[in-house]
């Protein structure tokens, strides 16, 4: 699909979405819409964060579970150390670390075929394990991408979750956030410069970088597998490619090895990061500009101090304390950003409704009223006082004449319990 949206498209945007009665059109405007309906898209993310739960917990020993580790208790002070080195984590994850390092090297079986035994590592079973730890990194991507809606899959390649560099940070409110590494620094522009993933994916990729991740750490280095970008990196391929400029990070194929298919499967048509971005930002570009506009009026939940930054441009005025401290990361665009990802998530239903900017969506063509049970409910009641007028019936047998008289003109009512 990708290769017909882009055909003869030599600048940005190649190619027009919108959005009506529950469906996506895209079209370059030379060949015939591609429709996609949300209701599929629905079931594309739901089914991506479900494969993505399955990879984690079948990379896990044999009867460890997700719902055993206290995730709930990490926290990030936005430092150069990745999350399971952090003095707080540590000390939560030390126990964890340290059974399932045993029971990793006891092997799937409960010992029958041990990763490690008298005469070393066993380098069969070894590379078992960290192909089922590696196969998590593209469904990881294919999840990150359709719960964010607006994540490019080229930087999948650039993201450190240590560093001097880090780009993958833990919010206060528990969930995964990504910083586009690749941002043009831009104040107004359509370039999304911090992401965050739905509160299931977040919880499994917790439990990827501070549980399995060290496990692998680890067993590479019994191994003596050294690779440059994997005390750093994430996205990172097990094995150099001999051709290519991409030798150890993922490439854009890569990224999107476990998205196409997926979507070739719900949708019929074959789906790329590129093309979701693309497809989402446009839309949201639409509904709500100023999202994209340093205008926005919302305030970030950090210090004061921090926004002199964007006035000033010195950081010496404070820091943030909610958001990593990122060059990009200026004024009001953070929380901007990060309320771009919470409306998709929203929409796709892989996220709840947030109550403070539930007011800005009513009524856009992406949340029509049934979104909102509450405000559907006083709607109701004010169209069968005033339009409907059941109001002047002043006997029980008026009333029902009226409602006969209201269910005749308007067949859609019907089932609905007007008594």
């Amino acid at each position: 699909m990708s290769s017909i949206l882009y055909k003869d498209a030599m600048n940005n945007p190649p190619f027009h979405t919108s959005f009506h009665n529950g469906n996506f059109t895209l079209t370059n405007f030379i060949d015939p819409p591609t429709i996609l309906p949300l209701t599929k898209i629905c079931t594309m993310v739901h089914q991506a964060t479900v494969n993505f739960i399955a990879h984690i917990e079948a990379a896990l020993p044999l009867g460890a579970t997700m719902m055993e580790l206290p995730l709930h208790l990490l926290t990030d002070d936005f430092s150069a150390i990745p999350l399971h080195c952090q003095p707080s984590n540590s000390q939560i994850l030390h126990p964890f670390l340290t059974d399932y390092w045993n029971w990793v090297l006891s092997g799937p079986s409960g010992g029958s075929q041990p990763l490690f035994n008298s005469a070393g590592l066993v380098r069969v079973e070894a590379d078992k394990w960290l192909a089922q730890y590696d196969a998590c990194f593209p469904h990881a991507a294919c999840a990150i991408m359709l719960t964010s809606g607006c994540i490019n899959d080229h930087s999948f390649r650039h993201q450190q979750y240590a560093g001097p560099d880090r780009t993958v940070f833990l919010l206060k409110n528990g969930n995964i956030a990504l910083v586009n590494p690749l941002s043009s620094g831009r104040k107004i522009g359509r370039c999304i410069d911090l992401i965050m993933a739905s509160p299931d994916v977040s919880r499994c990729l917790l439990t990827l970088i501070t549980i399995l991740l060290p496990i692998a750490s680890a067993l590479r280095g019994l191994k003596g597998q050294t690779n440059p970008l994997h005390s750093t990196h994430l996205w990172v391929v097990p094995h150099r490619r001999t051709t290519g400029e991409c030798k150890w990070g993922y490439d854009a194929n890569t990224t999107n090895s476990v998205l196409t298919p997926l979507s070739q499967k719900i949708l019929g048509i074959s789906l790329t990061g590129k093309t979701l971005s693309k497809m989402t930002l446009q839309l949201f570009y639409t509904e709500f500009p100023l999202i994209f506009h340093n205008s926005m009026p919302l305030r970030s939940p950090v210090d004061d101090l921090a926004q002199h930054l964007y006035s000033t441009g010195l950081r010496a005025y404070g820091r943030l304390t909610n958001f990593p401290s990122f060059k990009h990361l200026t004024s009001d665009k953070a929380i901007r950003h990060l309320t771009l990802c919470e409306i998709w998530q929203a929409l796709t239903k892989c996220g709840p409704i947030n109550d403070w900017w539930k007011g800005m969506v009513i009524g856009s063509t992406l949340f029509p009223v049934e979104y909102f049970p509450g405000m559907a409910l006083r709607l109701a009641r004010r169209l069968v006082l005033c339009n409907y007028e059941i109001h002047k019936g002043h006997s029980s047998e008026e009333r029902r004449h009226l409602v006969s008289e209201l269910l005749s003109r308007k067949p859609f009512l019907q089932g609905i319990d007007v008594s």
